[in-house]
């Protein structure tokens, strides 16, 4: 069976989205939004931390569709001037490569940086899948599930972020994170050499930015100074990929961030 875009015309390139198999069970986009709908009802009659819809969007042409849900409290981080909330992100994909997937994201509002547990913890796994040949009860039990852990991985971040924060950061050991986190070795080319001392400076230079007023002498700030440059400075492709690296996809840079900054805080996960 052919997935397809129903507003494109026959013969249009973009209307084909993927083949499948016959007993491939698609998740129409009308169904996903019927999912979001209830999960953000269900939520609002709930007496923990309601859900809100931030964004409905497209990437891929129309072979990813993206609900980005928030909470609606703030985390509670005294450490950090910024306000911070929890979010879910929803995704359906229609290219046979998963099925409705969730996946919790941190999101620090003033420069738009994005940290999953996922890359906080060492990849273990975190968020949840539902494929598409699962009934509707099923689908909406397990996004409530999910719903629960991503209350539970903000938590964890919170817990993270603090111990982070309560490591002071001097001129040396941010120097000694630089060398550690973009290494420079005599086996590199010219080229890659002056690339690599080009992104230390940018740190440096995103510390001294408001984005991380109150924060660039720690290291949770430290983290997100990494995290901007791994989202906004590195070099991207396409809008799709620089939006999907943000929200959707885990990115090594970032897990090594903050894998780095756990040893070097002696933090234990």
């Amino acid at each position: 069976q052919a997935i397809i875009r129903n507003d494109k015309p026959l013969g249009d390139p973009g209307r084909l989205l993927s083949v499948q198999k016959d007993s491939y069970k698609v998740i129409t986009n009308s169904v996903f939004g019927e999912v979001i709908n209830t999960v953000l009802g269900r939520e609002a009659g709930s007496e923990e931390d309601p859900l809100n819809l931030e964004a409905l969007f497209a990437l891929y042409g129309g072979r990813q569709i993206v609900a980005l849900c928030y909470f609606d409290q703030p985390l509670q981080m005294t450490w950090d001037p910024s306000v911070n909330y929890a979010y879910l992100t929803l995704v359906s994909r229609h290219d046979g490569q998963g099925g409705l997937r969730g996946l919790p994201t941190n999101v620090r509002v003033q420069c738009a940086n994005t940290m999953n547990m996922a890359e906080a913890i060492d990849g273990r796994n975190v968020g949840f899948s539902i494929r598409h040949t699962s009934s509707w009860e099923e689908r909406l039990r397990e996004v409530s599930m999910g719903i629960q852990a991503a209350r539970g991985d903000s938590a964890k971040w919170v817990k993270f972020s603090q111990q982070l924060a309560a490591w002071k950061v001097g001129g040396r050991q941010r120097e000694s994170y630089l060398r550690k986190f973009l290494p420079v070795s005599d086996a590199d080319g010219k080229l890659k050499a002056d690339n690599t001392i080009i992104a230390r400076d940018k740190i440096r230079t995103i510390l001294e930015s408001p984005t991380c007023e109150g924060i660039a002498t720690n290291g949770y700030g430290l983290l997100q100074a990494s995290t901007e440059w791994s989202d906004h400075f590195r070099g991207w492709n396409s809008v799709d990929s620089y939006v999907g690296r943000q929200l959707l996809q885990k990115q090594e840079p970032k897990a090594r961030s903050a894998r780095i900054l756990r040893e070097m805080a002696s933090i234990k996960v």
